[in-house]
């Protein structure tokens, strides 16, 4: 009976202190001030815009290593890799494919890379992901408007 009980027990103490300490240790750091404002990435020439995420219009999980990936895709357009901006942000899609800041980004780097119909159409895949968000709806609006 006892070693029915250890059996059954021990696998899920171990269990437990497995997943208890993953919890306690972040997956990705981000920078002491991440960008959240629409306008702030914007000084630097050739930056995505990065409006600031919410928390209703964002997937659970993976949200650091999505703001990791679009700061990346950010600095890699500033360098004019689009190529590796448009990687980066592909798999910030996979991770999250309900964050309307991914097809944003992409939509921005579509343009820079004169694909303004995926561009177009990446908007407004954005738009309709974007739940009670003005400041990425107001995003939105002025880069489509930049786009004419």
């Amino acid at each position: 009976m006892l070693k029915r009980y250890l059996v059954i027990v021990v696998p899920f103490i171990f269990l437990y202190g497995c997943v208890n300490n993953i919890a306690r240790q972040p997956a990705i750091t981000l920078p002491a001030n991440p960008i959240t404002d629409t306008e702030a990435p914007a000084a630097q020439e050739g930056a995505i815009l990065l409006p600031s995420r919410t928390s209703h219009n964002i997937s659970a999980g993976g949200n650091d290593a999505v703001d990791q990936l679009l700061m990346s895709a950010s600095e890699a357009s500033i360098n004019q890799q689009l190529a590796r901006a448009s990687a980066l942000i592909e798999r910030a899609v996979r991770l999250s494919p309900q964050d309307p800041r991914v097809y944003f980004s992409l939509a921005q780097v579509r343009f820079k890379e004169n694909r303004s119909d995926q561009a177009y159409l990446l908007l407004k895949k954005s738009q309709s992901l974007v739940i009670n968000d003005l400041q990425m709806l107001d995003a939105i609006k002025k880069f489509r408007a930049s786009m004419k």
